[in-house]
């Protein structure tokens, strides 16, 4: 991998063919520095090693993404960490959701927070399935959390979801 710059796996699906498949944020080495804005994929085969046939060092920039999707007149910021895998008629595509509304930080004030989930899918080869749904997105899932401030609680829900079920609706 390259040693240049550092990066975080947030959730490791696994293909039909065993292959572990993820995206990433690629930040510079040392520093603080906010991540690249180009969603990366990463591939490593059964064994571990890095799966080539994706691209160097197992990885590929997923250029071609909408950063944000409108839904009805709303815009969506688009966020590329994959939930899963879904096998259609088509071909196989990648499944995550997409989210607007509150994400309170630690810092902030106690309160109530709404936040709106959206599934997606894409494939490698053509990018977002923007037949789905509205532009791409599917059916709302909309949660209300009670923030009350305290991270180190171990509350750190604010009405996010984890992964997409089986009627493609974020859980």
């Amino acid at each position: 991998f390259p040693t240049t710059s550092r990066f975080y796996a947030m959730r490791w699906v696994i293909d039909s063919q065993g292959r572990w498949n993820s995206t990433v944020s690629i930040m510079p080495s040392g520093g603080n520095v906010m991540p690249s804005n180009t969603p990366t994929m990463i591939r490593l085969s059964a064994d571990g090693s890095p799966d080539t046939s994706l691209g160097t060092n197992g990885m590929k920039a997923l250029t071609g993404l909408p950063a944000t999707v409108s839904v009805n007149g709303t815009s969506v910021p688009m966020s590329y960490s994959l939930s899963g895998l879904a096998n259609t008629a088509k071909g196989t595509y990648f499944v995550g959701f997409a989210s607007s509304g509150g994400i309170p930080s630690c810092n902030s004030n106690s309160g109530s927070y709404s936040r709106t989930s959206y599934p997606y899918y894409f494939s490698l080869e053509s990018g977002l399935l923007t037949s789905y749904g509205t532009n791409g997105l599917g059916a709302a899932y909309t949660t209300e959390t009670n923030n009350t401030g305290n991270c180190s609680s171990g509350d750190d829900s604010f009405g996010s979801s984890s992964y997409i079920n089986s009627e493609g609706r974020p859980a």
